[in-house]
């Protein structure tokens, strides 16, 4: 199975988990791959992705910036997830 397609310039990251032998995770989430791939625990306080428009609402109804902290620590670390998923796929196969 093909883990890039050159002409669109995506990657897959689900094939991740079929390419793996033994490897049957729950689902492809990225917080899923987090734990199950780059060997992290569980997020801890992280703010829920589809919480994250009304969050921002609400800071931009009343001005209190702690819900914005979350969404960037929430964004930072997937950032950062995808960063080293990318690290681990195989090499790109030539065309």
């Amino acid at each position: 199975m093909a883990c890039y397609a050159p002409s669109t310039r995506v990657i897959s990251i689900y094939c991740m988990n079929a390419a793996r032998p033994g490897a049957h995770l729950p689902n492809c989430q990225l917080q899923t791959l987090e734990e199950h791939i780059c060997g992290r625990p569980p997020r801890i306080d992280d703010i829920p992705g589809e919480d994250i428009p009304a969050a921002y609402k609400k800071f931009l109804q009343n001005g209190n910036a702690l819900p914005v902290a979350r969404i960037l620590r929430h964004n930072v670390q997937d950032l950062v997830t995808m960063a080293e998923l990318l690290a681990k796929l195989p090499p790109l196969e030539s065309a």
